[in-house]
């Protein structure tokens, strides 16, 4: 019964994550038509950072932090570089003709193409997946809505 009651606060956060980040790519979308898509990113990096920093210091209030970690590798620190690109390229594409919508769905394939890849091959971690069929018609279901969504504009 808890494992339940875990696996649904989970889901819970993943679907509010999911949420921020449609909020996210709006409001860089809208900035970046203003501005420029590099100068947007750096902005919600830098706001990121901040609320980060922000949280960290709530959380570790009563106790030592730890920064940084001997045992992780210097690579694993470099995720940022991955979420830059994220957010430059999802800046561009939201003031595409894609639209919100288009580029979301357009993210989410991109995003499960990826996992089912990365847990294909066990790339950079050693824990390897094999793909079942339900994920494959997951991932099937997910790009039919995706060429739905956007092949649909206008078309209602």
């Amino acid at each position: 019964m808890r494992t339940m009651i875990n696996e649904r606060i989970y889901t819970f956060a993943a679907t509010a994550a999911g949420g921020c980040l449609a909020l996210m790519v709006l409001i860089n979308g809208i900035l970046s038509r203003y501005t420029n898509p590099f100068f947007s990113s750096l902005i919600v990096h830098v706001a990121g950072l901040a609320g980060s920093f922000i949280l960290w210091l709530i959380i570790n209030s009563h106790r030592k932090g730890i920064l940084f970690s001997k045992e992780a590798p210097l690579w694993a620190y470099t995720g940022g570089v991955a979420g830059s690109l994220t957010v430059v390229i999802s800046n561009i594409v939201v003031n595409s003709p894609l639209g919100l919508a288009g580029s979301l769905s357009c993210l989410i394939l991109g995003q499960t193409s990826a996992a089912l890849l990365f847990d294909y091959t066990g790339f950079i971690v050693e824990t390897r997946r094999t793909p079942g069929v339900r994920d494959i018609i997951r991932l099937l279901c997910i790009l039919t809505g995706a060429l739905l969504i956007i092949n649909s504009r206008g078309n209602a």
